[in-house]
């Protein structure tokens, strides 16, 4: 079986989105199956590709638009020269024209996951292509049993093609990786550099001076944030660390007194998983995939819910209720690598009609 996970919208070090592709991948490798990620980075001026533990990536430029969104006409070339050689195509985007993908190889099997919550990519520009891939879509592969019910709601007549994935985290990596030397009490948030996070460093002014806020993620509003510490005077404790890659971030995950997830739309509560796998606690806004996602590690003393649109005040006094208690001893979450996530993604691979994997591989559970 070959697998050609496409991820139009996916750069290095952008979000969770990557991370979730290469946990994917590289389960899916360890199964016996061929693998090849194509995605792009916006810090390459030609296509490059490379092989690691079993999976082949290739990787374009990326062409930024007016409209907001990058796009990278090289990829759909490649994607269509080379469609023909994979049993399954596995297209995942959170953003960007991926509605040529719909036109794609008619005769191949099309499974689609939406990175981003429906509701958002149903908003212009982007409808018009959502529907034409849910359209074409012999699957639709929700990250969360919350987000599939929505699309169901949207699209009742492709109800029966949507399926719902629990998020799965690499614990062989997060849990190999090595904290970094950090003075204090680290908080760690991610994502968006949006007003979430303005929230996470106006919390910072509530809290002892140990505390250290770190901010994982690129975007134009790096400096207005910057600002922002500056004019509570916290900017000292507030590191902004970049867009970070997936061995960098779990890093900061294993440094991670206390990690804040605040989106209100997400498709996943895999940040949330990501956390608990590493051991930190969480202080997560309280939505439906990320109440679904704690019901699936069993590790409900170690997240503090907040409303999504909580106060500073209220965001410091979880943090400090959480540093204080920390970690239960023995406290580990009961969570799916990515191998046995792999093998639900495999059946279902199976079940468009995909040919068995050669060499199939015994699970590796952590």
């Amino acid at each position: 079986m070959k697998v050609g996970l496409v991820a139009p919208g996916a750069v290095r070090s952008s979000s969770s989105l990557e991370r979730r592709i290469v946990t994917l991948a590289g389960g899916l490798a360890h199964l016996g199956i061929e693998v090849e990620v194509v995605a792009q980075d916006p810090a390459l001026r030609s296509m490059h590709a490379s092989r690691h533990d079993g999976v082949v990536l290739v990787r374009f430029p990326a062409t930024r638009h007016g409209l907001g969104f990058a796009t990278s006409p090289p990829l759909w070339e490649y994607v269509r020269r080379h469609v023909g050689s994979w049993d399954i195509f596995h297209l995942h985007a959170a953003r960007g024209p991926f509605g040529v993908a719909a036109g794609a190889a008619p005769s191949l099997p099309l499974v689609f996951t939406p990175h981003a919550c429906i509701q958002r990519l149903m908003r212009w520009p982007h409808a018009p292509a959502v529907r034409a891939v849910l359209d074409r879509a012999a699957r639709v592969v929700a990250l969360s049993s919350a987000e599939a019910e929505l699309i169901r709601g949207l699209f009742p007549h492709a109800a029966h093609r949507v399926e719902a994935m629990p998020p799965a985290v690499d614990l062989m990596k997060i849990r190999a990786a090595a904290a970094f030397d950090y003075p204090g009490h680290a908080v760690v948030a991610s994502g968006p550099l949006d007003r979430h996070l303005e929230r996470a460093i106006a919390a910072m002014a509530a809290l002892d001076e140990y505390f250290g806020l770190v901010i994982l993620g690129n975007g134009s509003a790096t400096r207005r944030l910057e600002r922002y510490a500056g004019d509570l005077d916290v900017r000292g404790r507030v590191l902004f660390a970049g867009g970070a890659p997936a061995s960098v971030y779990y890093r900061w995950l294993r440094t991670a007194r206390v990690v804040v997830t605040l989106a209100d739309g997400e498709p996943s509560g895999s940040e949330l998983v990501e956390a608990l796998a590493a051991g930190a606690a969480v202080v997560a806004s309280d939505i439906n995939v990320h109440r679904e996602a704690v019901g699936a590690s069993a590790v409900e003393a170690r997240v503090r819910f907040v409303e999504p649109d909580c106060s500073p005040l209220e965001l410091a006094d979880a943090i400090a209720d959480l540093a204080a208690a920390g970690a239960a001893p023995g406290d580990a979450p009961a969570i799916p690598s990515e191998v046995t996530a792999a093998e639900t993604m495999v059946a279902l691979y199976q079940s468009l009609g995909a040919p068995e994997p050669a060499n199939r591989l015994t699970s590796r559970i952590a």
